[in-house]
């Protein structure tokens, strides 16, 4: 499904809404922000989510530190996760706020007023819970493949076109860069 799609669908929710690893993963195209930078969607899609997630247990402590960076440019509230695909990674890394009930915790991450807790799993870990998460991957092969297709001929139209119609997009991952 495109994100904008999803998007649309999202905002007739009540719901906070936050870009998982925006950076990327394991090299894929499996983040919102590597998407942007490849020019796959549109840089305004990340003004309509409330959180870029920038500790993610699964993601290197560079593209973490990066997605905080791209979470402040957008002015986005921040979230974490384990990335955890087994029982003991579980509660690794935390999102937190000094409030006592859900809505108000939700609600913290949209005004920008909770706090991440944690770090990235260790390259030990990280090949465990590889190995383990295999067997669901496999099954989504087919569909990966595709969309990895279809990203592929994307990139491949954008490396055809004059540098000046890249600029733009250029212009804006110097800027993330420089804050960082």
């Amino acid at each position: 499904m495109p994100t904008a799609r999803l998007l649309d669908i999202l905002e007739k929710e009540n719901c906070v809404t936050s870009a998982a690893h925006p950076m990327g993963y394991l090299g894929s195209n499996k983040g919102l922000e590597i998407c942007i930078r490849k020019n796959y969607i549109p840089v305004s899609e990340a003004g309509r989510l409330d959180a870029f997630e920038v500790i993610s247990g699964g993601i290197s402590r560079r593209s973490n530190m990066l997605a905080c960076e791209c979470a402040t440019e957008y002015d986005l509230g921040i979230t974490g996760g384990t990335d955890g695909h087994l029982l003991n990674e579980l509660g690794n890394i935390v999102t937190i706020s000094e409030v006592s009930d859900l809505d108000g915790f939700l609600d913290s991450i949209v005004k920008r007023k909770n706090s991440v807790i944690g770090r990235e799993k260790n390259l030990a870990v990280k090949a465990c819970m590889g190995l383990v998460s295999l067997t669901e991957f496999c099954r989504h092969t087919p569909s990966v493949g595709f969309v990895q297709l279809e990203q592929t001929v994307m990139n491949f139209r954008r490396y055809r076109r004059s540098p000046e119609e890249n600029e733009v997009r250029a212009d804006s991952r110097r800027v993330c860069r420089k804050r960082f």
